[in-house]
Parts: structure tokens; sequence; C-alpha cells
């Protein structure tokens, strides 16, 4: 029942931050943390430590491993900080730290995540701009121009996307920034895992049409409820914060699972390298190379020199399916970035709806309408200026009566 209260405590509070794209910061830094935390719990599951002791006492044991033992906190001191003996200053030190470690790791991830995926969004944006330029002005001429910019953008960000999931999971995994533009651990963890990083990009393609389907319905809603003409812009307003509250929620939960299932597709080929030394152990991070050697797993112990028939029969099946999951990856990925196209079509928000992607960047998802927040505002204003005007009409009558 703890565990339960402790899970929706953490739904709700990380459904808030995400509301803001400067609070979701945090929720991305408590996300490369968890994300952390899985990594290491699926390496020892893998390694023959998981048949001599428990998780909790193996990291437990290991001073450098304790703060991934377990699951990390929001706003609660973690396992392996030092504070303070003054119990006030204890629970203060443990909150102040515990937030800015959040923030820290989650603003070094979305910097190195936007190294990769800023660009080809800017494009996006410039090309949209462009294209209803030219369509206003009539100076259909020049469609090339917002054609070839919105679709080198959609070309550049689907190689990323390529490199972009799993580098995300290596960052947050070693916490060294410089670990997520390892190239050629990337390219050999791509050879090794071609299915289960196909069958990834088709799930960020499933939660990314969830996430229009979810953008693009306000547009709907006076069709399905003419009712909702006749609310005011404040009422208006709080009818659309609790809708993107309650989906807020929802693409939270993607972002988390998808995070996640990145996570263990790294974990997974990590260890498969490190076994087979399918690279050379200079290759791999020092954060790596301590949880292996501690879980004791010997680099290549499970090498096996491939006979000559094999090698003859093998290498071309295995070029030919590399390759081929290769391009059915690309394809699926070209599908995830040409949908926001679709959900700024369906639901225009400017800037925003192009440069920051939910799944990818910050999980942010709210898209109230800037017109709307600002109706709402004046709507307030002239509310607050009528209320005082009636109180001091109010109290000059009554002063004349008496």
């Amino acid at each position: 029942m703890k565990r339960l209260v402790r899970i929706v405590w953490c739904l709700l509070v990380c459904t808030i931050l995400c509301q803001t794209l400067l609070t979701s910061i945090l929720v991305l830094g408590w996300v490369y943390r968890w994300v952390r935390h899985r990594v290491g719990q699926r390496l020892f599951r893998l390694s023959p430590m998981a048949e001599q002791t428990s998780w909790q006492a193996f990291a437990g044991g290991i001073p450098a491993i304790t703060p991934m033992r377990d699951a990390p906190n929001l706003f609660r001191q973690q396992s392996g900080i030092v504070s303070p003996g003054h119990p006030v200053l204890k629970r203060l030190h443990g909150w102040l730290h515990t937030g800015w470690l959040n923030f820290r790791v989650g603003t070094a991830g979305i910097l190195a995540t936007w190294s990769l995926t800023l660009f080809p969004c800017v494009l996006w944006m410039i090309a949209w701009y462009t294209g209803w330029h030219i369509s206003f002005t009539k100076l259909y001429e020049e469609s090339a121009t917002g054609f070839s910019l919105g679709f080198s953008g959609l070309l550049i960000l689907t190689v990323m996307m390529l490199y972009a999931p799993s580098a995300q999971a290596r960052h947050a995994f070693t916490g060294d920034w410089r670990s997520f533009f390892d190239w050629r651990f990337i390219r050999a963890l791509l050879c090794r895992r071609p299915l289960q990083l196909f069958l990834l990009a088709i799930g960020y393609v499933i939660g990314n049409v969830a996430l229009t389907t979810f953008k693009a319905s306000p547009t709907f809603f006076l069709t399905m409820n003419p009712a909702l003409e006749t609310l005011s812009a404040i009422a208006a307003l709080e009818y659309l914060d609790q809708y993107f509250f309650y989906t807020g929620g929802i693409a939270f939960l993607l972002f988390l699972g998808l995070r996640t299932w990145a996570g263990r597709i790294y974990s997974d080929g990590l260890m498969e390298m490190w076994s087979l030394s399918a690279l050379k152990p200079n290759d791999f991070h020092l954060q790596e190379i301590q949880l292996l050697e501690s879980l004791e797993v010997p680099y290549g112990c499970r090498y096996e020199k491939p006979g000559l028939v094999r090698k003859i029969l093998g290498i071309p099946l295995t070029v030919s399916y590399r390759g081929a999951m290769l391009t059915l990856t690309i394809c699926v990925w070209g599908v995830f970035n040409f949908i926001p196209f679709v959900s700024e079509f369906a639901n225009y928000y400017p800037v925003k709806g192009f440069l920051n992607q939910p799944l990818v960047q910050l999980p942010c998802f709210r898209y109230v309408p800037t017109a709307l927040e600002a109706r709402a505002a004046a709507e307030k204003i002239q509310k607050g200026q009528e209320k005082s005007y009636k109180g001091r009409f109010g109290a000059r009558s009554g002063h004349k009566t008496g």
C-alpha cells in the first residue's frame, strides 16, 4: 500500500511539473536517474552475481553503486548523500540536494539531446512559416523553398533518431555527457540490437500518434459539445488546463516507458558487447567497466571464434539482416518525424509545437492557446476592477444613507 501511494504521488508531482518547459527539466533529470537505476538492476540480473545475492545487498556493499540501488526520489534524500546532523538541516539538505541533482542531470540531458535534434526542428519551424508566407503572398514559384527546408529537417532528424535513444540511455547510466557522443559505441549497439531498436521506433510512433490525437482533440470540442461555446475565457482556460493535465499524465507515462525500454536495450547490448569483446576495453566507459567488473563478468567470457564455413555463410546473412532492419527503422523514424506537421495542422501552437517533441526532448505536454490565456488574464483584471469599483461605490452609498 505504501509503495502504491508513493507511485501515485510521484505520478501526480511529475504531471504537475510537466506543465511548463522549465519545471519539466526536473522531471527529465529524475527520469535519467530512474533509467540509471533500471540499467544497473538489469545488468545485475544478467550477471552470475544474481545467483549469489540480491541487488539491494550487492549495491549497498559498494559505495560507488549505492546511489543507484534504490529508485530515485524527486525531493527526498537519496541513499549515499552526506547531510548535517541537525534534523531540520538534514531534511533541508536532502530536499535541496535532490532537487539540484534532478535539475543538473536534466539540464545536461536536454543540452546533449538539443545538440542533435534542435537544428532540424528549427528547420521545420522556418519551413512552416516560409510555406504560409508563400501561400499568402502568392509566390508559388518559391514553393520549393519551404518544402526543401522541411524535408531537409525531416531527413536530418530521422538520422539523428537512429542514434538519440541509445545515446540518451547511455548518458543516463554513465552520467557523463561525453558518453552521449561516443559514435563508435552507439554504432556497435545498433548492429547488435537492430530488431529491438526497430520495435522501439515503432513504440515511439505509436506514442506520438496518441499525443497528436490528444493535442488535436480540443479543435473539435465545440463540434462535439456546442455548450462549451458559452463558457467565459476563464472557464474555458480551466477546462483546457484540466484536459492537458490528465493527458499530460499519459504523456509522462509514455515518455517514462519509452526511456526505460531504451535503457533495457542498452543494458542488454552492453552486456553482450562486453562478454563477446565486440569492442576494445578502452571503448567502454569507466562506469560501465566498474559495474561489470564488480558483477564479476570477465571481458570476453563468451567469445568463440567461428569456423570458416560458419563465417562464410554468416556474414552475408548478418549483413542482409542488419541492412533490412536499418532500412525499416529509418522508414519508421521518418513516419515519426512527419507526425509533428500533422499535429501542427490539426492544432497549431507557435514555436513550441516544432521546437519541443515531448517524447524526445522535454516531457512538457500543454498546448493551451496563448490568445485564450491573454483573454482570461484580461477578464480577471476586468472582474477585479469591477469588484473594486463596486466596493468603493457601495461604501460611499452606505455613508450617504447613514
